[in-house]
């Protein structure tokens, strides 16, 4: 359904700013995870994902077009696996990304739960990529619930973009959710779509050139490091995240060695130790980014479970320079630190656009916000602690929906797309359309 902006919709909310989606499935957090392309018959589109509806999951593929038409028409759903031998919800849709590959914008569609991934062509399935040793029975070891988090990456130079897949909840033989990454080759991917029939399954260790593991060193015992959450490259390092351990490694790109460590303020050094959410706040947990702006490179690490002094679980962002292989600590942005901003998630999810950083708080005075800071603002600032004030689209429901809990942006059109996927969360909402989650379209 598209509601007009003005529109009170059938379930009581109303959106005053922007264009409002929803299947009105309940249970189907419709809006975790969205990706923009031109990826129907090479016009503008938004893949978004539902990944519990019906239990296993959806991705919807609407035209731009027809949005702003308020019209429908071509939209696309897309579905997963029929596999029956996986204990583990499938989760279809966990993540979506824009891949361009052959002049074409392809979708990559995640489903942890079965440990595939799948590119499309519209809604058409080109291939499957699965690890044929997966599992997913309760109590097992082993390889499962791959493909948490997808980066895309020309990491050999040859102009064809590869795959980074990121997999936390990954056992080794040994110990439980030790984590892994993968990274797939783009070339191999290429000519096993040019020279095989559709819907082929292929193995993904058959378009693997890398494998990172978790070296010794950071290695604890009992596991549960959750190496590989999140990912980033920048010309020197592979940046990703450990949620067990609560810091971000930066990788060297050819060997895989650590080169530094990363938490907060503080670079290398650092204790090797289980972290509980609360003493690692979440840090890197939900995204990793390198940002090129004036010259400077710039690292951008969520921790959207910050806590100081009494403001518990305000958020914040934490942002380093990197030149020449060094890494430094610039500066910490967060909401003004008090009791009335507590739980707002501040980080949760970020994307820049034309040289702003664009920021969510989910549970900003409860229903949500979008803030905006400049990059140049952040480069120049010299200040160790930035309070960001500029709110640049605030929710007006009056309960917590998620509202920014996933971000796409098409600059070219000026959109900005901000999902809701715990829509119907709380009362009053009926049963019928709990969790049916939104996205609203905003003019940027």
């Amino acid at each position: 359904a598209i509601i007009s902006p003005s529109v009170t919709s059938k379930n009581e909310i109303q959106v005053r700013d922007g264009t409002y989606l929803t299947p009105f499935t309940p249970l189907s957090n419709f809006g975790s995870s969205i990706s923009i392309g031109n990826f129907i018959n090479n016009e503008l589109a938004l893949a978004v994902g539902a990944p519990n509806e019906d239990q296993v999951g959806s991705v919807y593929v609407i035209p731009l077009s027809e949005i702003e038409a308020k019209k429908k028409g071509t939209t696309m759903v897309l579905l997963g696996s029929s596999r029956v031998d996986f204990h583990l919800p499938k989760r279809f849709g966990s993540a979506v990304t824009s891949y361009k590959l052959l002049g074409q914008d392809f979708i990559i569609v995640t489903e942890p739960g079965t440990s595939n991934i799948y590119l499309y062509s519209g809604n058409i399935k080109l291939v499957t990529i699965s690890d044929f040793t997966a599992r997913s029975d309760y109590g097992s070891n082993g390889r499962k619930q791959e493909a948490i988090s997808i980066e895309i990456f020309d990491f050999d130079g040859d102009s064809i973009p590869d795959i980074v897949v990121g997999s936390p909840l990954s056992d080794d033989s040994r110990v439980p959710q030790r984590g892994t990454i993968q990274i797939l080759s783009g070339k191999l991917l290429s000519l096993i779509l040019m020279n095989s029939r559709f819907g082929h399954e292929i193995d993904i260790h058959s378009i693997q050139f890398q494998e990172i593991h978790l070296p010794k060193l950071y290695q604890l015992k009992e596991g549960y490091e959750q190496f590989g959450a999140q990912t980033a490259v920048s010309n020197d390092y592979i940046f990703t995240s450990s949620n067990g351990l609560g810091i971000v490694f930066a990788l060297s790109r050819s060997s895989g060695e650590v080169k530094h460590t990363i938490f907060k303020d503080k670079i290398d050094g650092l204790p090797i130790a289980r972290q509980t959410s609360k003493e690692s706040h979440r840090f890197g947990s939900n995204y990793i980014m390198n940002v090129e702006i004036e010259g400077a490179e710039l690292l951008i690490v969520s921790a959207h479970r910050y806590t100081e002094g009494s403001c518990i679980g305000c958020g914040a962002v934490f942002v380093y320079t990197l030149e020449n292989s060094d890494i430094k600590f610039l500066t910490k942005l967060t909401l003004d630190i008090s009791r009335r901003h507590m739980l707002s998630k501040f980080g949760f999810a970020a994307l820049v656009s034309n040289g702003k950083l664009y920021i969510s708080a989910p549970g900003y005075l409860t229903s949500g916000a979008i803030f905006r800071i400049s990059l140049s603002e952040i480069l120049r600032s010299h200040k160790e602690h930035i309070v960001v004030k500029s709110i640049a689209f605030q929710n007006k429901a009056d309960e917590y929906t998620g509202f920014g809990e996933a971000l796409a942006v098409s600059t070219d059109q000026g959109k900005l797309i901000v999902g809701s996927p715990n829509y119907g969360f709380q009362p009053p909402v009926h049963d019928n359309n709990k969790l049916t989650g939104n996205v609203i379209i905003y003019n940027i």
